[in-house]
């Protein structure tokens, strides 16, 4: 989902430090992504939670990427 971005964010990385950083914190939003998937499904309903935890993904993305 989320991984198809990484090779923006290669191409504008001037260290490997950076796209390390940048990788990781994809990794981590499509496993958070995945994890509220399989949560509504469980509940049988949506939630409000995957909008607040989006805000906290695109709140770490300005500030970290």
């Amino acid at each position: 989902m989320c991984l198809k971005y990484l090779g923006q964010f290669i191409q504008q990385c001037q260290h490997s430090f950076e796209i390390d950083a940048r990788a990781a914190l994809l990794y981590l939003e499509n496993l958070v992504m995945k994890s509220i998937c399989i949560i509504n499904n469980q509940n049988g309903k949506k939630t409000n939670k995957k909008n607040k935890i989006q805000k906290i993904i695109q709140n770490v993305n300005k500030k970290y990427l």
